[in-house]
């Protein structure tokens, strides 16, 4: 396939070759590109458009981008729009994302800077404007069978775990069948900490409300322990890893490998 408008070497049909040194322009080889065109290897090239020629010959953006001024930008589908993004965490804007300003508490309102704002944390971007919101993280409640793989159990912790956001929340609880008022933290801080590092599957541990929780993986996913232990075998805790892959899926105030049929229930508040 060829682009008989623009290919020196079939220019304005197959096989018709342009001269040494010219360019192919409109299906008809030139000497010299017209103004507002760059020869990029015998193709003349709007450097301010082309998303295989960007700014520079061969600067070619990447998916999802567009050549705007010279410059690979990404293109944004209504409602979203392109705002300035710091990409590694050096607090420098050094790309850009599509976001929703009515809801993205980080440009609310508009981009940071340039009419919007980035909400505080424990606030949530409302219509476009920062509201203080109460603990919007829903709760994961699933019962589990001794001697059983939590497969759909997994899936629904996979699910939770992804979206899982703790704006607004000062607590986290572990209940259950075998312990209906469980164990709690209430530092929100580390509430906030556990939250994200379940999001993320990050390893993490923290002291709160006289236990040592961890978050970290075991198996192929993301195991949440109040036992201060990950991926182990305590007798009697409070162990939270429905993707382990096999029936030692944790418990609640059970044994946390091979343990009773239960229902295990994390809730933040």
């Amino acid at each position: 396939c060829r682009d008989l408008q623009r290919d020196p070497e079939n220019c304005g049909s197959c096989a018709f070759r342009c001269g040494s040194g010219d360019n192919c322009y409109d299906g008809v080889c030139l000497v010299a590109c017209p103004g507002g065109f760059t020869d990029c290897s015998g193709t003349c090239r709007d450097l301010d458009s082309d998303r295989m020629n960007c700014g520079t010959c061969e600067t070619e953006c990447i998916d999802g981008e567009v050549c705007a001024s010279g410059t690979c930008v990404v293109t944004c589908e209504s409602p979203l729009i392109s705002c300035p993004h710091d990409s590694d965490g050096d607090t420098v804007m050094d790309a850009t994302m599509c976001s929703d300003t009515t809801s993205d508490p980080k440009n609310c309102g508009g981009c940071t800077g340039s009419g919007g704002v980035a909400c505080p944390r424990g606030e949530a971007c409302v219509a476009g404007s920062c509201e203080t919101v109460i603990c919007p993280a829903p709760t994961y409640s699933e019962s589990f069978t001794n001697g059983a793989t939590a497969t759909a159990q997994c899936t629904v912790w996979t699910s939770w775990v992804s979206t899982l956001d703790a704006t607004g929340c000062s607590g986290i609880v572990l209940t259950g069948t075998l312990d209906t008022t469980g164990i709690t933290c209430t530092d929100s801080t580390v509430v906030q900490a556990i939250a994200t590092a379940l999001r993320t599957s990050a390893t993490g541990t923290w002291s709160c409300g006289g236990r040592t929780w961890r978050t970290g993986p075991c198996g192929p996913g993301t195991e949440l322990s109040a036992a201060g232990s990950i991926c182990s075998c305590p007798t009697t805790d409070y162990i939270v890893r429905p993707c382990i892959g096999n029936s030692n899926w944790g418990g609640i105030n059970s044994r946390t490998c091979g343990g009773p049929t239960q229902t295990m229930t994390v809730s933040f508040f």
